[in-house]
């Protein structure tokens, strides 16, 4: 019989575990939670119940590192190489990603620490706060030519791209709202457009849900935002 789990994880995946020495690179960190019964353990159509508020990621970038963006969080605060990224609550069943997208580099050939990461959590019903133990995250810089021919890691690519996702709909959401409808229209249907080329290359559900939500999307806001109501908005 499964143990139930109670806890909360945590898990970090870097997109690739080498990288280029010598130059600067552009490399993703898928990091993940869960929290409470996973899996078979869990009795189907059990509620779940927020357990952890102000979930939060606290990072220290080892010089030249630098974050470029966050995807799925949000940045809280930044003091020089030390960065808090605020994620929001998390469920008894549920799970937590953000992808953080970063510059590595220019280094040596080595193994090199890059980034110090640690998390905390406050309890919905003790309002406690408990901090995790942090990592030492570490990349290894090659002069290898075969870094070229290597994939990033699919599970890294998946996150970053349905992350994307919301951010790409803010922007067409506002060109729909400047009267640009075609423009709008254009991007929902193109991100659209990818995510079921993604769904068929890789028969995932995922990809095909999100495909299914923007083309939908997509003449939804295009029916909302017609010309006349677009016109009305400009002379008020």
């Amino acid at each position: 019989m499964d143990a139930l789990r109670s806890d909360l994880n945590s898990d970090f995946t870097w997109s690739t575990n080498r990288v280029a020495a010598g130059g600067v690179t552009q490399i993703f960190l898928l990091v993940e939670w869960r929290g409470g019964i996973q899996g078979p353990s869990r009795h189907k159509g059990m509620k779940s119940h927020q357990i952890a508020e102000h979930v939060q990621l606290d990072l220290q970038l080892e010089e030249p590192i630098q974050l470029t963006n966050v995807y799925g969080g949000i940045l809280d605060s930044r003091m020089g190489q030390h960065i808090t990224v605020s994620i929001g609550p998390l469920s008894d069943n549920g799970s937590k990603q953000v992808v953080l997208e970063l510059l590595a580099g220019p280094y040596r050939s080595g193994i090199y620490p890059v980034i110090t990461a640690g998390w905390s959590y406050r309890d919905r019903d003790t309002l406690q706060v408990t901090n995790f133990p942090s990592y030492t995250l570490q990349l290894q810089f090659s002069n290898h030519t075969d870094l070229r021919s290597r994939k990033p890691d699919e599970r890294v690519e998946k996150a970053l791209r349905l992350l994307q996702n919301p951010l790409i709909l803010d922007e067409a959401e506002q060109l729909f709202k400047q009267g640009d409808l075609e423009a709008g229209e254009s991007m929902l249907r193109r991100r659209a457009d990818e995510m079921m080329l993604c769904a068929l290359r890789a028969d995932d559900e995922d990809y095909l849900k999100e495909a299914e939500t923007l083309y939908r999307l997509s003449t939804l806001y295009f029916g909302t935002f017609s010309p006349i109501d677009t016109y009305k908005r400009k002379i008020e």
